[in-house]
């Protein structure tokens, strides 16, 4: 099967699918995030960036989710059961550190 052919979605759903300790409004929240920035911000790095060396999407995506669960898992705080209110905002941030290291992480310095 040809990498490009591969869409990550998929594993990103399954990823959250065997979260069985988060709502499902916070998966979806995810989702969401998921859905919202990293076809973008796969793009600008396939149109603008030099890599390090070459990556298909969905390692960059599958890092993504690791780095994700393991911020997630080691954040003292993180509550499943909290309101969204007060949960969405910590994964939110959670979020950027993961995508801006598995996204751009391979990128070398000369992008910068």
């Amino acid at each position: 099967i040809d990498p490009a052919e591969l869409s990550w979605a998929p594993y990103v759903k399954t990823w959250l699918a065997k979260r069985k300790d988060m709502q499902e409004e916070t998966k979806d929240y995810i989702l969401k995030l998921f859905e919202t920035y990293v076809n973008k911000g796969l793009q600008f790095v396939q149109k603008k960036c030099t890599q390090g060396m070459m990556q298909v999407d969905i390692s960059k995506v599958v890092a993504l989710c690791k780095v994700l669960e393991s911020q997630m898992e080691c954040s003292p705080g993180m509550d499943y059961s909290e309101e969204p209110t007060k949960l969405h905002p910590l994964i939110c941030t959670c979020f950027v550190f993961a995508f801006v290291w598995c996204i751009g992480g391979n990128l070398v310095d000369s992008n910068f």
